[in-house]
């Protein structure tokens, strides 16, 4: 009935481009912030990636005393790893015995 005037086309024409319009424009915002947020959890993850990697890198091994490398066999012979614990011994200068001459 009403759809036969060139009025009531138009309009549906009109209204139909305008929902065109507004889906398109929310698809586009839409994968915007969707990339934007990817992009900020991908720099948060390296950064706590990064840090956790110079965390690290910071300490000897596990089981390794600080200070010596892990292929350092030292004054003491073999690395610290593989010296029983009830031979490994703390080894402190004896602050009785100056080099003082």
């Amino acid at each position: 009935m009403f759809t036969k005037s060139i009025r009531w086309r138009l309009q549906l024409w009109q209204a139909f481009l305008l929902m065109l319009v507004l889906s398109g424009f929310g698809f586009t915002a839409y994968q915007l912030h969707r990339l934007n947020r990817f992009r900020q959890i991908d720099e948060e993850l390296e950064r706590r990636v990064a840090a956790l990697a110079d965390e690290l890198r910071g300490r000897p091994p596990f089981g390794q005393p600080p200070g010596r490398g892990p292929f350092d066999l030292g004054p003491g012979g073999p690395p610290a790893w593989e010296v029983p614990t009830s031979q490994a011994s703390i080894r402190r200068p004896n602050p009785d015995s100056s080099s003082a001459t």
